[in-house]
């Protein structure tokens, strides 16, 4: 399938709607000699993309909808394969509509490090320590700027399930009684030291939970004294440590991860590995708010890699990397600015 990247638009009647983007959900064949494809529309497909006669439409194939029939229930989509652009009359069920079409230039735009706008809801929240004001603050100041948010990969369901009125105390609720009692007392008023942070438990022998945030913490790298931090989640904290250290001294494929290249500055004994959060598998969390809690200890402890949070216009990412890039900025953004505001 294309990339459906444009300067501008391809030429479309000029009486067409604005074209907004789809995804099918589910496979569709489409025959364009029968009822009810237009006379006009009919016997365009070229014959040698048909079998038996019909054009085979794939689930997650996007096109764009640029026309709707007064009934609302059909639409004229263009989709585009082998560079050949197919206008096809096809039901509006089979798809799910998307946003109105924007040119290449503004999407680049998308590309560029993103500047955080906070709004009013981003005030100091309150919290009986620094550790849940800052919880609290940081948040808060995601929830409320849906325009940043939502264009980062936080769809509306998603949205719903994390911030919504129903639902935002309660996860905020979760992620801080999720936090262990040993960092809870270590991070509470936001002053600790390496050794607070050494005597945490042990993830390499923690084994009384179903899900776990867990830090690894590199020391004296390369002799320099400097310390690195890395925070990842595990449902099974030992094997993952296991894994983690077997990659460290194995130099293998993952030899390119930002991650082991630090590992690999220090050495065995100077590599820990200690447990923030854990959820028992009788208050297990979704995978959804796992996640959320997970980047709640990343931007506490500032651990992204500085090349996919840099802000440096000369950084380059490609396609894949520039999302996992903008979050990064965006989220060490609102850290900042929840420090800040907590005095962190």
């Amino acid at each position: 399938m294309t990339d459906l990247l444009f300067q501008e638009f391809p030429p479309i009647p000029s009486s067409s709607q604005t074209p907004q983007a789809i995804v099918l959900q589910e496979n569709y064949e489409y025959d364009d000699t029968a009822p009810p494809v237009p006379p006009e529309f009919q016997n365009h497909v070229p014959h040698r993309m048909k079998h038996n006669g019909k054009l085979r439409l794939y689930k997650n194939e996007q096109g764009f909808l640029y026309m709707r029939n007064p009934a609302g229930d059909m639409g004229i989509v263009l989709f585009i394969r082998d560079g050949i652009h197919l206008h096809l009359v096809l039901p509006l069920r089979i798809m799910i509509i998307g946003t109105e079409f924007r040119p290449l230039l503004d999407k680049q735009q998308d590309q560029q490090p993103i500047v955080v706008t906070l709004t009013s809801g981003s005030s100091l929240q309150s919290g009986s320590t620094k550790l849940k004001r800052y919880l609290r603050t940081f948040w808060n100041c995601a929830r409320h700027d849906t325009t940043t948010v939502m264009p980062l990969g936080l769809y509306a369901e998603r949205y719903a399930e994390l911030f919504s009125d129903a639902n935002f105390m309660n996860n905020v609720n979760t992620i801080q009684t999720g936090i262990v009692p040993e960092a809870e007392r270590v991070l509470r008023n936001g002053s600790f030291s390496l050794d607070n942070l050494l005597g945490l438990p042990d993830a390499t022998t923690y084994s009384n939970s179903c899900q776990v945030i867990y830090l690894r913490i590199y020391i004296d790298l390369d002799g320099s004294g400097s310390v690195g931090f890395y925070v990842g989640q595990s449902h099974s904290v030992v094997r993952r440590m296991k894994e983690h250290e077997a990659v460290t001294t194995s130099g293998g494929r993952e030899q390119r991860s930002c991650h082991y290249r630090v590992a690999r500055k220090t050495t065995e004994d100077n590599r820990y590995a200690v447990v923030l959060c854990s959820w028992d598998s009788q208050n297990k969390i979704s995978l959804n708010l796992l996640a959320i809690a997970e980047q709640t200890m990343m931007s506490l402890f500032d651990s992204y890699n500085s090349w996919i949070s840099s802000s440096n216009p000369d950084t380059t990412f490609t396609t894949e990397l520039r999302k996992t890039h903008n979050q990064a900025v965006y989220i060490k953004s609102v850290a900042n600015e929840a420090k800040q505001k907590v005095g962190w």
